[in-house]
């Protein structure tokens, strides 16, 4: 079996891993499988380096190629410790973001660059963010003027994000985008930042058709990525909005629905 010709590219939470934040047997097992027949294999997540980094720890998992981050803004290969592509946002996202924050003073924001994050002002979501969905070691001290953005993140009560959603689209500047990548967490990237273009600048790179780029994603911030894909899959638990969007569907997260696509994929290397 041979499937050096195939890439793929999966979520994290609600794909890969179920929502005990654990690795179903099927996916360990066929991924195994995948990259011992030489498929390229790797993750795609809005979370920063280090905490993609322990992520693969604490969950025992390989990848062999760059990892698409900080929701496609940067391509980091873990192999060669060493940022392989990054789109940072244009000088106009710091005004924009002080705009934002003091038109809505209950949301709270953070700067994703590309040695970690920058808290800019925290509130209860983000506390919970930085306690439990980020390493400690994530979070440092720079002058934000040295370093390139790779997105804003901004928190918001679930209640509130439609508001903050149409205020950000009707005063957007040239140059900047937002996608929810949750209920309550709102991202401002640059426009070519997106995880859509991340894979196609790693299928460059490896000299990967897209026509065999596989990806497999569970909620709206995946839309690019599996638009780009030449095999795009979601799983059962995805919104009825993304199912009808990418209508391969494939099982639940905690069935393993990362191991079915792959399984698909083998049967024809």
């Amino acid at each position: 079996m041979d499937c050096s010709r195939y890439l793929l590219v999966t979520d994290v939470d609600g794909t890969l891993l179920d929502h005990t934040g654990t690795v179903p047997a099927r996916n360990r097992e066929a991924i195994a499988a995948f990259m011992q027949a030489g498929g390229g294999f790797c993750i795609a997540s809005g979370r920063s380096r280090l905490s993609v980094q322990c992520l693969l720890e604490r969950i025992d998992l390989t990848v062999n190629r760059p990892c698409v981050l900080i929701n496609g803004a940067m391509l980091y290969d873990y192999d060669k410790a060493r940022v392989a592509s990054l789109t940072p946002l244009p000088p106009v996202a710091e005004p924009f973001m002080h705009q934002v924050l003091r038109e809505f003073p209950y949301v709270g924001a953070e700067v994703f660059v590309p040695d970690g994050i920058v808290m800019i002002r925290d509130n209860a979501l983000l506390t919970h963010h930085r306690r439990y969905e980020e390493p400690p070691g994530s979070f440092i001290e720079v002058a934000l003027s040295s370093v390139p953005w790779g997105k804003v993140l901004f928190a918001v009560p679930p209640e509130n994000m439609s508001t903050l959603q149409a205020y950000c689209e009707a005063h957007a500047q040239p140059g900047l985008h937002f996608v929810a990548s949750s209920d309550h967490y709102f991202e401002m990237m640059a426009t070519k930042a997106d995880k859509g273009e991340g894979v196609r600048t790693l299928a460059r790179q490896f000299g990967y058709d897209l026509s065999h780029v596989a990806a497999i994603g569970d909620y709206y911030n995946d839309v690019e990525m599996l638009t780009a894909a030449g095999v795009p899959a979601v799983p059962d638990n995805a919104p009825k909005a993304m199912k009808q969007m990418f209508p391969h569907v494939v099982c639940r997260c905690e069935e393993g629905a990362v191991g079915a696509l792959l399984e698909e994929l083998m049967a024809q290397c």
